[in-house]
């Protein structure tokens, strides 16, 4: 009877103790999961903002990067049109020629240039697209001024040709695959 009554209460004792630690243990690491979930939540929330500031940004590069392909293409495609009527005499059209050239080129190297400096905003499909359009435009520049040396005229009317034909027909399919592709990464429907 006493080894029974010291039996119980040797295992009393030991449950009680090992009921505490297990309470001490449990407590400990409910502690360190709360400790691991924020720690996850700060995590969380600074890729989270990282990757809006990105995406932010690269909607902002593309916008710009659209406004001046569009300008770019408006330009060039009045300097290459073959459908220019001049009334005015030689020296007015001469000047006229020349303000258009001008603008076309300014207007071309601004777009270059803001794509070179920004291209890594983009995926390498629209990278690739884009510099197919500005290759395209640089063909069509080269074209006109070819066209507009001094020469044959059947030759110059050749490069014209191929300056207008660039801009009308080579270069549309280009910028829609373009304006396609940047929907797409802005998650616009098309």
């Amino acid at each position: 009877m006493f080894i029974a009554a010291i039996t119980f209460i040797v295992r009393n004792l030991a449950a009680q103790w090992m009921s505490r630690d297990i309470e001490n243990y449990k407590a400990q690491h409910v502690h360190e999961l709360e400790d691991y979930k924020k720690k996850l939540g700060s995590l969380q929330f600074g890729h989270q903002t990282r990757y809006s500031l990105m995406h932010e940004r690269r909607a902002e590069v593309i916008s710009e990067l659209y406004k001046l392909i569009v300008a770019a293409r408006a330009s060039i495609g009045d300097m290459t049109s073959l459908l220019q009527e001049s009334t005015l005499d030689d020296e007015k059209e001469k000047q006229r020629k020349f303000e258009q050239r001008k603008r076309a080129e300014n207007d071309f190297n601004e777009v270059r240039k803001f794509f070179d400096s920004h291209r890594l905003y983009l995926s390498r499909q629209a990278s690739e697209r884009a510099d197919t359009a500005l290759t395209l435009m640089t063909d069509a520049i080269i074209s006109y001024e070819i066209g507009n040396e001094p020469g044959s005229s059947r030759e110059n009317r050749t490069a014209l040709r191929e300056a207008y034909d660039t801009m009308r027909k080579s270069l549309p399919p280009v910028l829609d695959e373009l304006e396609s592709e940047f929907k797409n990464i802005l998650g616009v429907e098309d």
